[in-house]
């Protein structure tokens, strides 16, 4: 997942994902959010414990924001927003 991606729907929302930090950049701007990145198998409350599935929960400060995993290619990376279940795509950029 290292590296930066663009998300599908807004060519100017970019995240650099470097070793555990999850840093949103919007168009030329310098980073306006970084988190945590924790990549575990404990599900989250919202989640079907049937489902076998892993997660990507952003971390930042007391607050944790649990996403799917749906997805991860040399090229894509698809997360669902578990709190409400919405898809983002992203578009791999440039590695690390």
């Amino acid at each position: 997942m290292q590296g930066w991606w663009a998300l599908d729907n807004d060519s100017l929302s970019h995240v650099e994902i470097s070793n555990t930090h999850w840093i949103w950049h919007y168009g030329d701007d310098a980073a306006s959010d970084t988190s945590t990145i924790l990549i575990t198998h404990r599900l989250p409350k919202c989640v079907d414990p049937s489902i076998p599935a892993d997660f990507v929960n952003l971390i930042q400060g007391n607050d944790t924001l649990p996403n799917e995993l749906v997805g991860l290619t040399d090229s894509t990376l698809s997360l669902m927003y578990c709190l409400r279940g919405n898809f983002v795509l992203f578009r791999k950029l440039q590695d690390e």
